[in-house]
């Protein structure tokens, strides 16, 4: 759905499902499972109510039997941030650096 969780309703009007642990203010803090409507799911890290830390995010096939892309490494603010790879729908990777969710580097 959205790498940008800044503008999430409150949770109990959100259907996401979420897996793992939380803070004593109810955000994901810790190690954990989420898992959007359209399909996108991310396991790793979070600190207060946001991907930091370490962690794969799944990107849901654009189109029913298609192929899936995915992100594994380093997040920032729920922002793709530090090393990591991406594979992409069509096969083809990246491995590198990341900055501000951007590919930063050849």
């Amino acid at each position: 759905m959205s790498d940008d969780e800044d503008n999430e309703l409150p949770e109990h009007f959100n259907p996401e499902k979420y897996e793992g642990p939380r803070n004593q203010i109810k955000e994901r803090h810790g190690r954990g499972k989420m898992q959007w409507p359209n399909g996108d799911i991310f396991e790793g890290d979070y600190r207060d109510g946001r991907r930091e830390g370490f962690g794969k995010y799944t990107y849901a096939p654009k189109e029913e039997g298609g192929a899936v892309s995915f992100y594994e490494g380093e997040f920032k603010r729920n922002k793709k941030h530090g090393t990591g790879t991406f594979i992409y729908a069509d096969g083809s990777k990246y491995v590198g650096e990341w900055k501000d969710d951007k590919r930063h580097g050849p």
